[in-house]
């Protein structure tokens, strides 16, 4: 039946993807869709139990939709925001995680001995991981009302920053501190004593799902505070960023998010900044563009060439950026310095060369998680 369903799906959705590949090429979800139309012409090979997981696997991570790459922008938005999400929740996720322990049982099987042998070994030993640290407190704090008792009254208030982070664990352990009942071992039932807690997160920030941390969990105690009382606030204002930053990623983050409250993924909120861009000075969004076909080592030496010639082109030439009232009291002047520049990297990989680099314009550094001695 769920194969049914996505071929159905498949077939109506396939009238909206254009015959001609987009520039940027498609999305996740034409490309699932797109697999489907290939598999139809080997109607043996769907039969089979494995591809037909293969398919739904591919539907479970088709949550990425461009709008501007699909023939019709509303029907995309629709499939985005209500019917590959539904999909994905009713039908795929449920088939394919019985799919998984059935797979994985006897994998548990043999692992699982050796995870009770290093259990017994770092208790032999006196050594805690720090997943013991967490459960051992969890554990702590459920059993032991005293215990509990005690924490509560010495920890009063507590002040949760990056809750997006927060995993299953890490939020008994709060609700074990907060909650008013010290006898209530479920968490999920404890109702927070008034004034007792305080989270702060962002949920399209959220990047810790492969240890748990989720949007499920996020939204479980975002409705546990609103059912106990307490009061959510949406803050949107970004007083960091001036208007064409704003203006440059909301597009982005608009086609990446849902519009509605997804099990897996953030709702879109768009970023209302307050600054507003000077023409005398420096702001807005620039790219330096590199051929594609240069290989992963020229890449990055290019790359660091057109970084370093940037950097050093803006202060020979005394480029301005604005400064905020505090700068301006702090002594700061509006000509560009070496501490405005920040250059983030997605891997450690060819750090050396930025360096090697920055070096050779005479431009000064500091590094920040660089741990590769032999590259140093």
């Amino acid at each position: 039946e769920a194969i049914k369903e996505i071929i159905s799906f498949s077939d109506e959705a396939s009238q909206y993807i254009p015959d001609e590949e987009p520039k940027m090429g498609y999305d996740k979800l034409q490309e699932a869709v797109l697999s489907v139309k290939r598999m139809k012409g080997f109607h043996d090979y769907i039969k089979e139990d494995y591809n037909k997981i293969k398919l739904l696997e591919n539907f479970s991570k088709s949550e990425k939709v461009t709008l501007n790459r699909w023939t019709s922008k509303e029907k995309a938005k629709e499939y985005r925001d209500s019917l590959i999400l539904e999909l994905q929740e009713k039908v795929i996720n449920p088939i394919l995680q019985g799919w998984r322990e059935y797979c994985y049982a006897d994998t548990i099987k043999f692992v699982l001995p050796a995870v009770e042998y290093y259990h017994e070994l770092r208790q032999k030993v006196s050594m805690l991981n720090f997943q013991d640290l967490l459960l051992k407190t969890s554990r702590l704090l459920r059993d032991y009302p005293e215990v509990r008792q005690y924490f509560q009254q010495k920890y009063k208030c507590l002040l949760v920053d990056e809750f997006q982070d927060t995993d299953p664990i890490q939020a008994e352990i709060i609700f074990y501190l907060a909650g008013q009942d010290v006898y209530e071992k479920n968490w999920q039932k404890l109702i927070p004593r008034p004034g007792s807690l305080f989270v702060v997160g962002d949920p399209q920030q959220s990047i810790y799902r492969f240890r748990r941390a989720d949007i499920a969990i996020y939204n479980l105690v975002k409705g546990l505070i609103k059912k106990s009382g307490g009061e959510v606030l949406k803050l949107q204002a970004n007083f960091r960023s001036l208007h064409s930053i704003g203006s440059y990623l909301n597009p982005i983050f608009e086609e990446l998010f849902s519009s509605g409250q997804g099990k897996f993924q953030a709702v879109y909120s768009p970023m209302q900044t307050v600054w507003e861009d000077n023409p005398q000075y420096l702001s807005g969004v620039k790219q330096l563009i590199i051929s594609k076909e240069s290989n992963k080592s020229d890449t990055i030496r290019q790359d660091a060439q057109s970084i370093a010639r940037v950097i050093r082109d803006m202060l020979d030439k005394g480029f301005e950026l604005v400064r905020t009232e505090e700068e301006i009291k702090a002594g700061a002047s509006t000509s560009v310095t070496y501490k405005d520049f920040m250059i983030l990297l997605r891997y450690r990989s060819g750090m050396d060369i930025y360096t090697r680099t920055l070096t050779e314009h005479g431009i000064p550094f500091t590094v920040s998680g660089y741990a590769s001695l032999n590259e140093s």
